[in-house]
């Protein structure tokens, strides 16, 4: 019997990450077909902050990058500050 408690845990855990990770897979899916065209990057750097302190326990430090960038697509021209990182071309 206890072996599948074991069993129906991590098939239960596995579903949950499953799902948790599907959206993103479905994005790339379609990011795929994305047209691709050459840009220009405006700049990029390194944004921090401080969290605050909460229940006795330090704030944490955090940093994120920040990009901003250019591109033309028929005729119209786009900026942008998102970027995402891809290893697939």
């Amino acid at each position: 019997m206890a072996d599948y408690v074991t069993e129906i845990g991590l098939l239960i855990i596995g579903a949950v990450l499953l799902f948790r990770g599907l959206p993103g897979v479905i994005q790339l899916i379609g990011a795929l077909e994305w047209q691709r065209v050459p840009g220009t990057l405006l700049g990029s750097g390194v944004a921090g902050y401080q969290t605050q302190a909460r229940g006795g326990h330090a704030g944490a430090n955090v940093q994120r990058s920040v990009v901003a960038y250019q591109y033309e697509l028929n005729g119209r021209r786009f900026v942008g500050q998102r970027a995402a990182v891809s290893f697939l071309g």
